[in-house]
């Protein structure tokens, strides 16, 4: 083979010199830009209760007074919602608490209700906008509507949404955890806290370790709150509430060493004031006053260790 072509095939083998296994191209080692700031992805913020929008048809929540007989009218309408409510009919009851409203804007129950019944219509953001009418209303029957929506079980699936916490967690004194058995020390000294809020649980209170009752206890039936109140070594004593079956209160007043004792009040299922009396020993005693739908009296009946006075 003449010289000059063994030549140019030397050549050629040494032009095809394979590369290194570990060796990159010459591309892969060129440094890569780094990313600016603005061309990073901005992260989710956090839902807040500034973004909550009011739904349509919904008024702002007034104090004002208005005509007794749009009062009246707006009781009705309530009363009407709440059975639609009950029955789990959601969309209809909505639009009844709104006529409501648009009747009595300062309608603090049909206003309460109406934002349970968009939380269980599969409406959080509008049920927990209405919410924020009472923290921002901040009057003292606003914030007892927000305590009372802390321990609804209505409300249990939003117990953990960050906008429902900071909405609840206020107190006629001011700002607070909104259950008390989520307290620093939600029990007395010498006592522990037993027991499991729905779903878990239907019962939770405060024990010592004989298991002796004492201190605060909140008791749930089928998934409603059913009664709150305090024990003193076993037995009822202080301010009690006493809920329906539908979670709304029935009757408020206090026990003493176990028994009713004082000032009692029956209410209606829609928030009005049914009766008012007094406890003696565990029994009606003194006079009693029963109101009819719009505050009027009704009627009053007398009893005497339990056994009503013969004509009332």
């Amino acid at each position: 083979m003449p010289v000059v072509l063994l030549l140019l095939v030397a050549c050629a083998a040494c032009g095809e010199r394979q590369k290194p296994p570990d060796e990159k191209p010459a591309d892969a080692a060129r440094p890569q830009p780094i990313p600016s700031p603005e061309d990073e992805p901005e992260l989710p913020q956090a839902p807040s209760i500034a973004d909550l929008v009011i739904p349509d048809g919904v008024p702002a929540l007034s104090r004002l007074d208005v005509e007794q007989a749009r009062v009246d009218r707006s009781q009705i309408l309530n009363r009407r919602a709440l059975e639609l409510h009950n029955r789990g009919e959601y969309g209809a009851a909505i639009a009844l608490y709104k006529d409501a409203l648009a009747l009595d804007p300062g309608h603090v129950l049909a206003r309460y209700n109406l934002s349970c019944a968009y939380n269980l219509n599969g409406q959080p953001d509008e049920g927990l906008a209405v919410l924020k009418q009472f923290y921002d209303a901040g009057c003292d029957e606003c914030r007892e509507r927000l305590v009372r929506a802390s321990e609804d079980a209505e409300w249990h699936a939003r117990w953990n949404d960050p906008r429902f916490i900071e909405l609840v967690a206020v107190k006629a004194e001011g700002p607070t955890e909104r259950r008390w058995w989520l307290s620093a020390q939600p029990c007395p000294d010498g006592t522990e806290l037993r027991g499991s809020a729905p779903p878990e649980g239907a019962e939770i209170y405060c024990a010592r370790p004989s298991g002796r009752r004492h201190g605060t206890a909140t008791a749930w039936k089928d998934g409603h709150l059913a009664d709150q109140g305090n024990y003193d070594r076993g037995r009822r004593d202080g301010v009690w509430l006493v809920f329906d079956d539908a979670g709304s209160l029935r009757e408020s007043g206090e026990y003493r060493r176990g028994r009713r004792q004082g000032a009692w009040s029956e209410w209606t299922p829609t928030g009005e004031q049914l009766a008012d009396g007094r406890y003696k020993g565990g029994k009606k005693h003194g006079t009693w006053t029963y109101f009819a739908p719009d505050g009027a009296i009704e009627r009053t009946e007398t009893w005497r260790n339990g056994r009503k006075k013969p004509g009332d």
